[in-house]
């Protein structure tokens, strides 16, 4: 059933979010943010030939917030450009050829996003940007390439949707390990230096 993975994860992220992060208010705009697109999920904006979700438009404006406030503009767009034409290269080599697909292409799309963004940012918010703004953009440019032979064309759809929420949620179980690698570091550093003063 096309969306489950974006239901399921997104009420995960809405819990951990509201009940394990300290009360401040980007707690509470974050779970606003995604109440929000878990509730305009199935909303698409109509224009001619092509509809576009209301979730899409809202990932891609929480990314241009997130890199508006880094100071590395140049950096983050070419980050974003190398994301996005790995996206929509891969959409069209699997439209193209399905055969060498063993999984569902959206799959494939979310471990090479997760892999490049990781690889590309330098922090968890950084990361989650670039793999969100770079999969919005690149979902835009397989849509462009193919609009002349498919239409209507529907960008920002369940399985997209799908795709994404399993990236995003790759990345914070990614974050999570490297900060508690990092924990465990410092406690066996910390040891080892008390072991050599006595």
């Amino acid at each position: 059933m096309e969306g489950i993975y974006y239901y399921w994860f997104m009420w995960m992220i809405w819990v951990i979010v509201t009940f394990w992060l300290p009360k401040t208010d980007a707690r509470f705009w974050l779970s606003f943010f995604i109440l929000l697109n878990i509730l305009g999920s199935a909303t698409f904006i109509h224009f001619t030939q092509i509809h576009v979700g209301f979730s899409y438009i809202l990932f891609a404006l929480l990314s241009f917030f997130i890199l508006y406030r880094t100071k590395r503009l140049f950096y983050s767009l070419f980050s974003v450009l190398i994301i996005t034409v790995a996206y929509a290269g891969v959409k069209l080599f699997y439209l193209f050829d399905p055969v060498w697909f063993l999984l569902d292409v959206q799959m494939y799309l979310s471990i090479l996003g997760v892999i490049l963004s990781n690889m590309l940012s330098k922090d968890f918010f950084e990361g989650m940007a670039f793999f969100i703004l770079g999969s919005c953009y690149g979902e835009a440019l397989f849509s462009s390439a193919v609009y002349s032979y498919y239409r209507p064309i529907v960008i920002g759809d369940f399985p997209f949707l799908d795709m994404l929420s399993i990236g995003i949620f790759s990345l914070l179980i990614w974050a999570s390990f490297k900060t508690f690698a990092a924990s465990l570091e410092h406690i066996f550093k910390k040891h080892a230096r008390e072991r050599q003063g006595s």
